[in-house]
């Protein structure tokens, strides 16, 4: 007496695509169609970012249907706490806290307790101080940081350059903590030091770089002999993830013009990772540039350690006296990299080596990897090696490369 008895299914439309549908427009189908969900609880099917399990954002409405709007602490003007350190000091463990639109002069502090602490919105929650946030006090995997600009530059947009912000991990500290950065722009920032500098430093720990941004920032290389320069992301026994951060147009820069201090070398444009085990998602770094005096090695460092690449593109950057145009990777250091693009990198200067990669020791594995258009360029031919890939130093090295690894460059 019934139509396909036993093997229809009611399929809740899916419009927003988010794999919940809308409970109250179904149909009975044999198969699940394209916009169809199983599951009917979506609360608002006109937002992706709203379904059961979803993570509550600062917008005063129910985002993770659970028939509750966020209970945060709400700082800013015509709230109840001025600024977001009024709110965060107020707060306690497990708390949310809410930053409105505005432009903010603190220094971001969790003090040791495990708050998700969001702002409206990246382009309008500026933090200018020029000291980033700091994670030092403990914090676990429950803390959250989201949503906001760190960028201690004029507001109006009348000066473009970096501001001063002391030495290594002024941007951002993150010391034996496990914190999420989700959404964040870190820019403007200048690290200048005698000491091994950065300006972000990662130390220990498992923290999680979801969608974090770092442009526009500049390094100043140490003047101590021995003292050790990264461009922008230094990270010690780091045993996290990062997925989607992009590193763009940022750049190492000498103490002085006229080379009255001995120099040390510049280890990573971009990233220093030194031993730990890291998963890296859809990294984009492209456009940095080195100029310190001694060696610029490597775009990204790798000494030591286990780190995973999936989908890198490191493409268009340029170390004046460099080696390695991509990768300096040393240490015994294990890399994977899996569907990446290494382009149109430029390594110039007295003896230049790898024009994308530098392997001095290491266990390197190459699956579906372009490595197109990068540049070696010495004072003579016989300066150096590598256009593509090179070899440095003792013979404790391995190399594999699987699936079409397309290989071009200029020597």
């Amino acid at each position: 007496g019934f139509i396909d008895e036993g093997v229809s299914l009611f399929a809740y439309l899916d419009q927003d695509g988010d794999g919940f549908g809308d409970p109250n427009l179904v149909r009975r189908v044999c198969e699940l169609p394209e916009d169809g969900s199983l599951e009917n609880t979506d609360c608002n099917d006109a937002d992706d970012r709203t379904f059961p399990g979803a993570e509550e954002r600062c917008n005063l409405e129910d985002d993770d249907c659970d028939g509750n709007i966020e209970d945060a602490l709400w700082a800013g003007e015509d709230h109840p706490y001025p600024t977001p350190m009024a709110a965060v000091r107020a707060a306690v463990a497990g708390d949310m806290v809410c930053i409105e639109s505005g432009v903010y002069t603190e220094t971001m502090n969790f003090g040791g307790k495990n708050l998700r602490v969001m702002g409206v919105d990246r382009d309008t929650v500026i933090m200018q101080s020029t000291t980033g946030p700091r994670f030092t006090g403990g914090e676990n995997a429950t803390s959250l940081l989201a949503h906001m600009t760190f960028d201690p530059r004029a507001e109006d947009g009348s000066s473009t350059a970096p501001v001063g912000c002391g030495g290594l991990g002024c941007a951002l500290s993150i010391s034996n903590t496990s914190p999420t950065l989700r959404d964040l722009r870190f820019a403007g920032f200048a690290a200048s030091s005698r000491e091994i500098n950065a300006t972000v430093s990662v130390s220990g720990g498992a923290a999680v770089f979801e969608d974090v941004e770092f442009a526009d920032m500049t390094t100043t290389q140490g003047y101590i002999n021995g003292r050790e320069v990264t461009g922008v992301f230094r990270a010690n026994n780091w045993n996290g993830s990062g997925h989607g951060m992009t590193f763009t147009n940022n750049q190492t820069v000498r103490y002085n013009a006229n080379n009255t201090y001995p120099y040390s070398n510049t280890k990573g444009l971009a990233m220093y990772l030194s031993g730990g085990s890291t998963m890296l998602e859809d990294v984009t770094i492209t456009g940095n540039v080195g100029n310190s005096p001694q060696t610029n090695n490597g775009t990204i460092y790798v000494t030591g350690g286990t780190h995973t690449f999936e989908r890198l593109r490191v493409v268009d950057n340029t170390l004046n006296r460099g080696r390695g145009g991509a990768f300096f990777i040393t240490g015994a250091a294990n890399v994977t990299i899996n569907n990446g693009v290494l382009a149109d990198n430029y390594v110039t200067g007295t003896n230049p080596l790898g024009g994308a990669i530098l392997i001095q020791s290491g266990t390197v594995a190459l699956n579906n990897v372009d490595i197109i258009g990068n540049t070696v360029s010495g004072s003579s031919t016989t300066d150096c090696g590598g256009g593509a890939i090179g070899h440095y130093g003792p013979n404790t090295s391995s190399l594999t490369a699987v699936n079409a690894i397309s290989v071009s460059y200029t020597h």
